[in-house]
């Protein structure tokens, strides 16, 4: 039965838009063949009028044809309860929550700052959270347009909250009547992915040129960070727009991301996703054909990923995303069929089969098929000691320091175990001490352990032994290197601090220099004093020796500390290293010797002279209301290409200007330039002062001034 409407009176009402041949009923629904006739735009429009006449009275109509009979079919709306809009407001209210926090949770390593700091808190709810929400929100509210359009009620968007990373799984509506046609289907199918998709490029932009702005460097402990695949579009933008440089992605760019991944997944052409309503409006039933092909290869995928070197067009296969079962499992749970429009018959349009394409090629370049893996930790280290071998005097010791360095790519502690090499040193008397049996060593850092090394008291010059040092990560014992410290009781020990070091400029010219602390010490036991003689070998052009050797007579234990100076010469580009050796030998017995080697590495120098040209060009007599033409030469000697803006502090009545735009220098050169030197008609009697300073670019130092005392005349 169909309620207090008799199957006459639906007759009548659909005889109103169409020509009703018949009718035919039971107790659940109505079967009204019409006339057969072309299924043109008026058809359309005139069944759209008959939907939105029936749906408010409790009744859906459906054009059937079934074996050449057209007909409209009618069955009454099932009784449903909607769940009121707190519901929305709710779900709304706790998906800010975990969005926010998600976005806490992507800002606190982004500055290395607390999870639960107020900082990570604002910044992230801004820059993550926002954007977010803001994405989604537009492509939600895009379906509730399209539906009010059409005459189709909907309800207010479901938010779906989630944990971090991603702080929530998108939204949904609920059609809360039946579609009435394809157009409608794929109108309202189509709509939310692009709209969310344009506000996805927007944010994205702007999070990849933010990354570029912070530019934050990725931190050698990759092992516990979350790496991100990028679809095809969002690496066009990082490479269109981001900076150059291994940067930290900005939780904006990321927000962005999410929004690529939230529209691909909605696009995928099966059962109730957007991309389920385009593919149904466009291929009809041919689309169960697409839902298959889509959980197909979402299983491929969660087994193995393609990627291509487009530098190469290499094919690379790497291991798939175990992620993909779920969301295969959330599309069967909801079902692969998606059920017709009430009416299947009339045909898309060019456009909106223009729409659809759009979509399929937003699914191409949004999707990513692997979206996150987990850094694999790797364990490894290298040692390295600035000596490794060394001269003591009876019961003196020799004190080693080791540097562990991480060349894995996570913090982990190091393990230290040191030994003689030799059972017999340690019963010979000799003694050893390691600082550290244990060392936390963060990712492409290092940690010192000090080895000290003792003689016996009895201990003959010649004596020797041999300390092997073994570290390993704690995790990874089979990452195990080692490394042999050699110590002698001699007749004398040569130490230098430091060893190696960078030539800093220094002083007011800003010419390289580096000064190493040496010292001599007789370890002969003697009492009479031996003379050493100390050379030096290397570059000589780099350094100013004293002609021939430098001749020291010491005491027993007695010391000689002095100091050994380097200047590069300026011709020498930066990052050029240079090697020394300081050797001591006794004074006519050329076996006992010492020496130590050096090292010293340029730095790129800024060296920038100012010269005035002509006599009293920086003390000249102006009168009131008069100017003056200053000519200066400017000689830059550094290593490196250099500019230098142009400041200017002066008197008040005395105006100072030059040629505009800053000194600019590739390499060595002299540029020159004028200044001129303006006295105010008002200017007060006596002497106005100016300083015009010249500040690089590079080190943001004063390199040259130019003082002027004018005298008023």
């Amino acid at each position: 039965m169909m309620g207090e409407t008799r199957p006459e009176e639906l007759r009548a009402l659909v005889s109103r838009y169409f020509t009703v041949v018949g009718l035919h009923y039971d107790e659940q629904s109505v079967f009204l063949p019409i006339a057969m006739r072309e299924v043109d735009g008026d058809f359309e429009r005139s069944f759209d009028l008959l939907r939105r006449e029936l749906v408010p009275r409790g009744f859906i109509p459906m054009l059937i044809k079934d074996q050449g009979e057209l007909g409209v079919y009618i069955a009454r709306k099932p009784p449903t309860r909607y769940r009121s809009t707190r519901v929305n407001l709710v779900m709304l209210v706790v998906t800010i929550c975990t969005t926010v926090f998600a976005g806490t949770v992507a800002w606190a390593p982004y500055e290395d700052l607390g999870v639960f700091s107020a900082r990570s808190l604002v910044l992230g709810s801004v820059f993550f959270a926002l954007p977010l929400m803001l994405i989604l929100g537009v492509h939600e509210l895009s379906h509730f347009m399209a539906a009010r359009r059409h005459g189709v009620a909907a309800s207010l968007p479901f938010f779906l909250p989630a944990f971090p990373p991603l702080g929530t799984f998108g939204a949904f509506i609920s059609m809360r009547d039946p579609i009435p046609d394809r157009k409608a289907l794929l109108d309202i199918g189509v709509s939310g992915p692009i709209a969310g998709f344009v506000m996805a490029i927007i944010v994205t932009f702007l999070g990849v040129w933010l990354t570029g702005l912070f530019a934050i460097p990725v931190p050698k402990d990759t092992g516990g960070l979350l790496y991100l695949g990028s679809p095809l579009l969002f690496d066009w933008i990082w490479r269109a727009v981001g900076a150059g440089g291994n940067y930290l992605m900005h939780p904006t760019a990321f927000a962005g991301w999410v929004g690529f991944l939230v529209t691909a997944l909605n696009l995928l052409p099966a059962g109730q996703l957007d991309g389920g309503h385009v593919a149904r409006a466009v291929l009809g039933e041919r689309s169960r054909f697409a839902g298959y092909a889509a959980v197909v290869a979402l299983g491929i995928l969660s087994m193995v990923s393609f990627d291509i070197d487009w530098a190469t067009g290499q094919v690379i296969i790497g291991p798939g995303y175990i992620g993909w079962f779920v969301f295969i499992f959330l599309i069967l749970f909801l079902g692969l069929y998606h059920p017709p429009p009430l009416n299947d018959l009339t045909r898309l349009d060019r456009r909106r089969k223009g729409l659809g394409l759009l979509a399929a090629v937003i699914l191409v370049i949004a999707f990513v098929p692997v979206p996150m893996v987990q850094g694999t930790p790797e364990y490894d280290l290298r040692l390295v000691a600035e000596e490794t071998s060394g001269n003591v005097g009876a019961n003196g010791s020799m004190n080693y320091t080791l540097y562990i360095e991480n060349t894995g790519n996570v913090g982990t502690d190091m393990k230290l175990n040191a030994s003689f090499a030799d059972r017999s040193s340690e019963g010979a008397g000799w003694r050893l001490h390691v600082s550290n049996s244990k060392l936390f060593v963060p990712a492409a850092g290092f940690r010192a352990a000090n080895i000290t090394v003792q003689a016996p008291e009895t201990a003959q010059p010649g004596a020797r032994s041999s300390v092997v040092v073994k570290a390993w990560p704690a995790q990874s014992a089979q990452k195990q290197r080692t490394m042999e410290f050699n110590t002698t009781v001699g007749h004398l020990r040569l130490m230098a601090d430091p060893r190696s070091m960078p030539a800093v400029p220094s002083g007011p010219d800003h010419l390289p220099r580096a000064s190493f602390n040496l010292t001599l010490q007789n370890l002969q036991d003697a009492n009479r004093s031996v003379r050493f003689n100390l050379s030096i070998s290397g570059n000589s052009s780099w350094f100013d020796w004293p002609s021939g050797n430098l001749s020291v007579a010491l005491s027993s234990l007695q010391n000689f500390t002095f100091w050994f100076n380097v200047t590069p010469p300026l011709s020498v580009p930066p990052g050029v290293r240079a090697t020394f050796t300081v050797a001591a030998e006794e004074a006519g017995n050329s076996s006992r010797n010492a020496s130590v080697p050096l090292e010293v590495e340029m730095p790129a120098v800024h060296v920038l002279r100012i010269r005035p040209l002509g006599e009293n060009a920086t003390s000249p007599s102006i009168a009131r209301g008069d100017t003056a033409v200053v000519q200066f030469i400017a000689d830059y000697n550094g290593n490196f290409g250099d500019s230098y803006a142009i400041e200017v502090r002066s008197s008040a009545g005395l105006d100072v200007t030059f040629e505009p735009g800053p000194l600019r220098f590739p390499g060595p050169g002299s540029a020159t330039r004028h200044l001129s030197l303006a006295v105010a008609p008002d200017a007060p009697a006596g002497i106005l002062t100016a300083t015009v300073s010249f500040r690089s670019a590079y080190d943001q130092e004063v390199q040259s001034k130019l003082l002027f005392s004018v005298t008023v005349g």
